[in-house]
């Protein structure tokens, strides 16, 4: 104890606990009681920025810093509250339809060249390619399409062999309903969400001799990608939002 209060520093060499924490506590509110303090309060508080407006509350709500994580944000938004909305919405309205005929020509460009997917799923497809050269497939069943593909080389647990279930066909045709119904199926379930064949479907490719980007969905293509850039949502229109004058679809 120093003058009627718990000795921090003492704390901190007897390690900081929870109980050392709780113990202060206590210590501090029977010191401020000793000394008639405990209901004195700031006759200015009610006229401090804090109190009236989150910008200068420095990320605190009422100038005390709770546990809710929305409070938490606060500081992270400090600065953005002082900026102009009107003028963030137009220019991020302007952005938009920059980046929309941006990707069109993009993707136009592509289809002149006759490529049939984007850049980012040839790349994404060649990085693949490079690590499945690693991957053991042991063909199970070539008439249901069913694979087995070994990695020796799983990053959460490198002395096992992981086995991964695949079911690929070139001309799939769902006779059997036992079997997927798409097809290119993998028991990783990443060609099953994202369309784009896996790490073990690019090796089954591999191993048969298969064109891996036959087995990409059609959604990815670079004729759809033009269609999509093109739809032609952002057709200007002038408007007048607030005294601001700008386009809207």
């Amino acid at each position: 104890m120093n003058g009627g209060m718990y000795d921090v520093s003492a704390s901190k060499q007897e390690g900081y606990t929870a109980f050392n924490f709780t113990l202060i506590c206590f210590q501090s509110i029977d010191y401020l009681e000793k000394c008639g303090k405990e209901n004195e309060t700031d006759g200015n508080e009610q006229w401090k920025p804090e109190r009236w407006a989150q910008t200068y509350d420095g990320g605190y709500r009422w100038g005390i810093m709770t546990s809710n994580g929305s409070e938490s944000l606060n500081s992270r938004y400090k600065a953005e509250r002082r900026l102009p909305v009107v003028g963030l919405v137009e220019g991020t309205w302007y952005k938009i339809v920059k980046w929309f005929n941006e990707r069109k020509q993009i993707a136009l460009a592509r289809q002149a060249e006759g490529e049939r997917w984007p850049i980012e799923i040839q790349l994404k497809l060649m990085k693949h390619t490079l690590k499945a050269a690693a991957i053991n497939v042991i063909t199970v069943d070539i008439e249901r399409g069913e694979f087995e593909a070994q990695v020796p080389f799983e990053k959460n647990d490198p002395g096992v062999t992981w086995k991964y279930q695949v079911f690929l066909k070139r001309d799939y045709q769902p006779r059997d309903p036992q079997l997927p119904s798409r097809r290119a199926w993998c028991k990783c379930r990443k060609s099953q969400l994202t369309g784009i064949p896996c790490l073990h479907v690019v090796a089954v490719c591999g191993n048969c001799r298969w064109d891996v980007s036959d087995f990409v969905d059609e959604r990815y293509s670079t004729e759809n990608m033009v269609k999509i850039w093109s739809t032609g949502a952002f057709t200007a229109t002038k408007t007048k939002i607030s005294g601001l004058s700008m386009t809207v679809p």
